[in-house]
């Protein structure tokens, strides 16, 4: 499997900006024609990186899992060799109690060294998550702006195409007026 980088993420959002810089520019309305299938195709490739992203974080949780597994059977022979080491003592009582002392000491350091894993693998997890969630968010908003910014620009676009039309018509219509006057006033 692939891993896919926050690097790889980064590069097709650099690539998207390059795509905005340098496309060409409407002087008088100040706005860019994009490249409508480049634009669509950086945001395709930039979607099917985010779920790498996303299966990383499942493949730690996973692993978090044979982590706390191989901690615990480890934890269980631990302990099965403190009590077999117990048995082998029983003939004393002041062995015994120390073997027993022993055992809940070495059940209480193992309790407390899978309580730490357990901790960093949660942080780990939690970590991975929040990353895959921070750069989802950056890709939506980025891909909203940019779909809000070609509305507006069409939009202004067109409002400025029929302005220009119907200043133009109403001086065709002037000159009308004009001409019908002078003939009736003749």
């Amino acid at each position: 499997m692939i891993l896919i980088s926050e690097e790889n993420v980064k590069s097709i959002l650099d690539m998207i900006e390059d795509l905005v810089l340098n496309s060409a520019k409407i002087p008088i309305l100040n706005k860019l024609i994009i490249d409508e299938d480049k634009l669509f195709g950086l945001l395709d490739e930039l979607s099917k990186n985010l779920p790498q992203e996303m299966s990383e974080s499942i493949e730690i949780v996973e692993n978090k899992e044979r982590i706390l597994s191989e901690a615990d059977n480890r934890a269980q022979e631990m302990v099965s060799s403190a009590e077999m080491r117990a048995k082998v003592l029983v003939s004393e009582s002041e062995v015994l109690k120390k073997a027993l002392l022993e055992s809940n000491n070495l059940k209480h350091e193992i309790n407390k060294q899978m309580d730490l894993a357990k901790n960093q693998v949660n942080m780990e997890i939690s970590l991975a998550k929040t990353e895959a969630n921070k750069e989802i968010d950056i890709a939506k908003s980025e891909a909203n702006k940019d779909r809000e910014l070609k509305g507006n620009e069409v939009n202004k676009y067109a409002d400025s195409m029929l302005e220009n039309l119907e200043n133009q018509l109403t001086n065709a219509i002037s000159v009308l007026r004009n001409g019908r006057n002078s003939l009736t006033q003749s």
